[in-house]
This record gives C-alpha cells, sequence and structure tokens, in this order.
C-alpha cells in the first residue's frame, strides 16, 4: 500500500508543481501549441492517478485503507479539484488564444487593447444557494453569467461546479444526481423547476419590506436599514417584472409608520406645503437620507436614544447559571464565604467568632442583616434550627428531611423554567450557589471498543450532542449536517454550529438491556467541568446506598455526550440519575 500512496502523492505534486509553473510561465510563452501540450501532460498525470486509485480499493484491505493518510486525508478529492481547476484555466486560455488567432483585432486598437489585457480585476465570487426563495435570483444570474455560458467548461465542469456552490436542501433536491455528462441541464432544470416560484419570491419580497420592525427611538443607523431594505425590495421586484410605478404612496405610508415619532412629525412638517398633491417616492427617500445623516453629525456612532426592550425575564434554556461578583468576607477570593474551604477548616467556636466579628447574618452569612431580619428560609441541616449548618455546635445525627436545602453546602437545587424553548441550547456558566446536573456514565459501542462516556441529560435541550473528542476517540463516521445552534440571548446570532452528526448506540452500565440509539451532533466543546467544584458527599451518606448512573458526580468531569429532551421520559423511567 506504501508504494500506492508514494505513487497517489508524487502524481499529485506533479499536477501542482505543473499548474506553479503553467502560472509563472510569460505570456509571450503561452501560445496554444504551450497550452495544448499542457492538457496533454495534464491528462496523462490524470489518467495515471485514478487508475492507482482504482487499484488501490481493488487490492488493499478495506479496514486497512480506511484508517491510511490517504483516506483521511482526502487526497483523491484534493487531487481532483486540483484537476478541475488547472484545467478549466487551460481550456479558458486556449479558447481565448483561438478567438484571438480566429478574429484579429482591428487597426489602431492594439495600444488600448494591451493596457485593457494588463487590468487584473478581482474574481467576482458566487455565493452558495442554501434553497431560500430569496436568494435564487441572484445566485441564478451570477452562476448563468459566469459558468453556465461559459464555453470553455464542459459539461462535467459545470455540473461539478453547480454541485459545489449548493448546500442544505438545495444540495439534497440534486444529491441523487451523478456527476456526468448530459446531467448538467437536468440537475439545473430541476433547480429552476423548485425555486423559480415568481409568486413565491414575490410573497417574501413583500413579506421581507412591509414586516420591517418599527424604530424605538432616533438611529441613524437604524433609519439606513429601514431605507436600504425598502430599496433592496424594491428591486427585487422590478427583477420580477413587477410594474410599482404607482406604489409611491403606499410605500411612503407603511414605510412612515416604521419611523421613530420624532422623524414621523419631521416627515408631516415637510410635507403639510403640499398638501393638494401626494408625495413621491423619491422625495420620501431623500428625506430619510438627510435624517439619517443629520443623526450621524449628531451622534457620530448612530444609535443614539434606542430604546432596547427588556428580556432579562426571558428564560430560553435549562442548565444555566448566574454570574455575579461575589467576595468572600475570610479569605477575599471570588467565592461565598460559605464555599471557602480556609474558613471550612477552621473549629465552630473560630467560625462562629468571625462571623460574629463581621457583623454576618448567622443564617445565610451575608452581611447588611441580622439573624432576626433574615428572609432566607433555609436552616441547619442538622438541627433545623435558625443559623447556618457551619456554625452548629452540636454534633447530632444527620437528618435528610424532604428537599430542604442548606444554602452554602453545595445545595441541590433544580432550576424551574417557565415556557418552553425554541432554540436548541446548551450552555453554562459560573454561579453563585452549586446545582448538581443529571448526569450518568453510559457505555458506548464503536469500531475501536465499547467505551465509556459521562452524558448529561438536558431537558432543555432539542437535539442531542457529543463532542469531537469523543467522536475521535470512538472512531465514529461521521455525517454532514449543518446544524446551528443557539442558547441563551442568542435570538439574532447562533452561538455555534454542527458540522456533522454520528450516530451511537449506548447502553446502561448497570442494565444491560437497557440500550437507547442517540443521533447526536458533533461539537468541539459541550459545556466546563460539572460540577464546578468538588461536592461535600457527608451530608447525603444515603447517596452510598443507590446505584447511580454516575457514581462520580461529585467530582468535576468534562462531558462528552449531552442527551436532548427526547430522551427524558425514557431515561428517568430506567436509569437513577444525580439530581
Amino acid at each position: 500500500m506504501e508504494t500506492y500512496i508514494k505513487t497517489q502523492t508524487d502524481t499529485q505534486n506533479n499536477i501542482s508543481r505543473s499548474r506553479v509553473n503553467y502560472k509563472k510561465a510569460p505570456k509571450e510563452r503561452r501560445t496554444a501549441a504551450y497550452v495544448e501540450a499542457r492538457l496533454d501532460n495534464l491528462e496523462k498525470d490524470w489518467t495515471l492517478f485514478c487508475n492507482t486509485h482504482r487499484q488501490m480499493i481493488t487490492e488493499v484491505d478495506a479496514k486497512m485503507l480506511d484508517s491510511s493518510a490517504y483516506m483521511k486525508g482526502n487526497v483523491y478529492e484534493s487531487t481532483e479539484e486540483i484537476y478541475i481547476e488547472y484545467k478549466s484555466e487551460l481550456k479558458g486560455e486556449l479558447s481565448g488564444l483561438q478567438r484571438l488567432i480566429q478574429t484579429p483585432a482591428p487597426s489602431g486598437s492594439g495600444k488600448q487593447s494591451d493596457s485593457s489585457s494588463n487590468i487584473r480585476l478581482p474574481k467576482i465570487s458566487i455565493p452558495t444557494f442554501s434553497g431560500k426563495y430569496d436568494e435564487w435570483v441572484t445566485f441564478r444570474d451570477l452562476f448563468d453569467s459566469l459558468i453556465r455560458t461559459n464555453d470553455s467548461l464542459d459539461e462535467v465542469q459545470k455540473l461539478h461546479y453547480l454541485k459545489g456552490y449548493l448546500v442544505g436542501e438545495a444540495e439534497q433536491l440534486v444529491r441523487h444526481i451523478p456527476i456526468s455528462r448530459g446531467n448538467f441541464e437536468v440537475c439545473w432544470g430541476q433547480l429552476e423547476s423548485r425555486y423559480n416560484n415568481k409568486k413565491y419570491l414575490a410573497n417574501c419580497i413583500l413579506k421581507r419590506m412591509f414586516d420591517q420592525k418599527p424604530l424605538q427611538g432616533e438611529s441613524s443607523g437604524a433609519i439606513k436599514e429601514l431605507l436600504d431594505t425598502t430599496n433592496e425590495c424594491l428591486h427585487a421586484l422590478l427583477s420580477l417584472g413587477v410594474d410599482i410605478k404607482s406604489w409611491d404612496i403606499m410605500v411612503i405610508y407603511v414605510i412612515s409608520l416604521k419611523l421613530d415619532p420624532e422623524s414621523r412629525k419631521l416627515w408631516e412638517a415637510r410635507t403639510s406645503d403640499s398638501s393638494s398633491e401626494l408625495p413621491e417616492l423619491v422625495v420620501f427617500k431623500e428625506f430619510l437620507e438627510q435624517r439619517f445623516r443629520s443623526l450621524e453629525f449628531l451622534d457620530g456612532k448612530g444609535n443614539a436614544k434606542v430604546t432596547q426592550p427588556n428580556h432579562s425575564n426571558h428564560i430560553k434554556s435549562l442548565h444555566t447559571t448566574e454570574s455575579s461578583s461575589v467576595t468572600c468576607k475570610y479569605c477575599s477570593d471570588a467565592h461565598k464565604i460559605a464555599n471557602c474551604k480556609s474558613f471550612g477548616k477552621e473549629d465552630v467556636e473560630t467560625r462562629r467568632e468571625f462571623v460574629r466579628s463581621s457583623k454576618l447574618c448567622f443564617n445565610c452569612l451575608a452581611p447588611n442583616h441580622t439573624v432576626y431580619l433574615c428572609r432566607v428560609i433555609t436552616r441547619c441541616r442538622v438541627c433545623h434550627k435558625k443559623h447556618h449548618s457551619l456554625l452548629h455546635t452540636q454534633k447530632c445525627p444527620v437528618r435528610l428531611s424532604g428537599n430542604k436545602v442548606e444554602e452554602g453546602v453545595t445545595p441541590f437545587n433544580s432550576p424551574t423554567v417557565p415556557g418552553e424553548s425554541n432554540k436548541v441550547v446548551s450552555c453554562s456558566t459560573n454561579m453563585q450557589s452549586q446545582v448538581l446536573l443529571a448526569t450518568a456514565l453510559v457505555q458506548v459501542e464503536s469500531s475501536a471498543g465499547n467505551k465509556v462516556l459521562r452524558s448529561l441529560l438536558d431537558q432543555g435541550s432539542q437535539a442531542s450532542f457529543i463532542t469531537e473528542a469523543a467522536v475521535q476517540r470512538l472512531r465514529l463516521q461521521r455525517v454532514p449536517h449543518k446544524c446551528v445552534v443557539s442558547g441563551v440571548g442568542s435570538d439574532k446570532k447562533p452561538s455555534c454550529a454542527s458540522k456533522y452528526v454520528v450516530e451511537i448506540q449506548i447502553q446502561s452500565l448497570h442494565d444491560p438491556a437497557c440500550i437507547i440509539k442517540v443521533k447526536a451532533h458533533v461539537l468541539r466543546e459541550l459545556t466546563s467541568s460539572i460540577p464546578d467544584q468538588q461536592v461535600k458527599l457527608q451530608w447525603w451518606p444515603e447517596l452510598y446506598q443507590v446505584k447511580l448512573a454516575d457514581p462520580t458526580f461529585a467530582n468535576p468531569s468534562k462531558i462528552d455526550l449531552l442527551l436532548g429532551a427526547e430522551f427524558l421520559k425514557h431515561l428517568s423511567q430506567q436509569w437513577s440519575f444525580a439530581s
């Protein structure tokens, strides 16, 4: 196999080196014969590369081939890209040379031709098309102009380029069409029949124009965006053949309602003198231009007086934690005194004396109030009286009653989230009090053998996720699948994105009969260590008598797998979680 790989690497290097030398060649050397010779050599190298690739697939063991650097590095795909691009450059050059030979330039235009040929214009990039109707017209016109009508490209090359620019729904629509001669027009026809829907396109454009959000305050940026979006939508309607000549009064009425009160007042004042005539759209656009320029002059940043709605109580995810600047009164570090290791090492009398001298509350250890005015409902876990457990002076047996929580000694809180999340959520931050989340150690089958992963059950997540490190450790087969993941405060911008999905089978360590198939999206990282600090278990001796799905729940550790809400009912009935 090493001989095959060396042959493939040498052939790839030959093609790349030939392309570099071709670009370095002076212009006067690039004759039609020179380009044809380059094309012949390229075809020979590519034929050798393809033949060797077929021999490798036929003769080499499949498992050995899959684990080789040749397959993992996608050498064939990268070489094919180099070959297609290089061949396109050569054929384009050859086509241009042949046209010059057939139609010589008229006399007297030599200088102008030479000067214009030396101008290097930037390349026109074609955006990818994901299947959104409002993006179809732009993609269609650009691709038609640059690729589809380019006579220097054959149909195989055009189809290769077309599929390279398609993603998402559009890519799925033509995925079944193989890249072969004669299939380009078939593929293009399917795209046109699906997305060349003028009625739907017009509806999308009108919805975008009329559904623009009203301005909350005087803002040059917001007015500029309102004007630009309106212009863009009107031009898009024109490109569809819609007659908008008589739309002035309707557009002015709708867009003026989106303005802030001060801007609308100025517009009404400007048109009040000519109330006998209907205002024109061009005049309204001029007013908007002048308005945002004057606001830019008054406020350099262009965002004055913008009132943002308060969404502080709108919760969209579950395992989040609150962060605040807490300073320990005992050691001055960033934690509560109840979680201070130095304070906990002191004897009870020393702790009580420090609380008394620092004028802290004996119940919650917070400043600025006494125990008589303390509103915290938690009490001593030992005797249930109104003082903190760290200040308890009698060594009594621990009694567990219900779900009473002692603040500062690793409480077991379960946050309640109103409503239902409409985003796929996975996030965590620092917190004031310790919160234990439902975790489990699960066994996962893979080609690399059975591995144990640490999983988190998130009832606020609409999907399941796995870390990139776990995928590599298990040697799982990735399937391309793009997914945008949004978390708290991520309504407009995604938190992160997943490009792949894997399918795994997880099994309980205690009950081999409990097996679940999971489809998980791959992310580089899921959460920070959970829990964020060591949990003291001396207050819960009963836990040692229970078979937990995650016996290591008290130790801070990384999460390999996040199981979404779809598995909540199934798992809670069969597994015992640390929660």
